[in-house]
């Protein structure tokens, strides 16, 4: 059976809740100016031509439709860069790890929909890259601590087959 994984909405929230309180406060002119015009309307304008009181619920109706309107962009933003933080902090762990030389061994794969996903390929090369890298590199320490220990037991290091391996090593560097 597959394993059901739940996606985490806030992956990075210095990014996404930063976007989200950006998009918030450019929200607030519109509502501030509008305010004033609901104000102005009821106040100015229709002050000399209403027989009651100003009817201070629209007011009320109104602030809380803005509230809503500012909640709802919050969540719609935070629920939007999901799909760009997400990759961007599996960026940051990938490339931190491999910074100290530790590649991935299995395939790297971005979720359906991510931004940033045709970075996959490119990614996976490197990965291969560092990895294969790294083979070599065990491979040659041990035929040279092999070599070094001949050495060190006085064996015959003039043989064909020394300088054939030492031609292997120096080709596969």
């Amino acid at each position: 059976m597959k394993k059901k994984y739940k996606r985490k909405i806030i992956v990075n929230p210095r990014l996404q809740l930063g976007w989200a309180f950006f998009v918030a406060m450019l929200q607030l002119p519109g509502i501030v100016i509008t305010g004033f015009i609901m104000s102005w309307f009821y106040l100015i304008y229709l002050d000399e031509n209403l027989n009651a009181s100003c009817n201070t619920s629209a007011l009320v109706v109104l602030a809380v439709a803005c509230l809503m309107l500012i909640l709802g962009a919050v969540v719609f933003i935070v629920r939007r860069t999901t799909s760009v933080a997400g990759p961007l902090k599996k960026l940051q762990i990938l490339i931190s790890e491999m910074a100290r030389g530790r590649a991935p061994e299995n395939r790297i794969a971005f979720r359906k929909g991510d931004w940033f996903s045709e970075l996959e390929n490119d990614l996976n090369a490197i990965s291969q890259s560092m990895n294969r890298d790294h083979r070599v590199r065990i491979h040659t320490r041990q035929a040279l601590e092999r070599f070094k220990a001949d050495l060190e037991n006085g064996k015959d290091i003039q043989g064909e087959a020394y300088l054939q391996t030492l031609d292997q090593l120096i080709k596969g560097l």
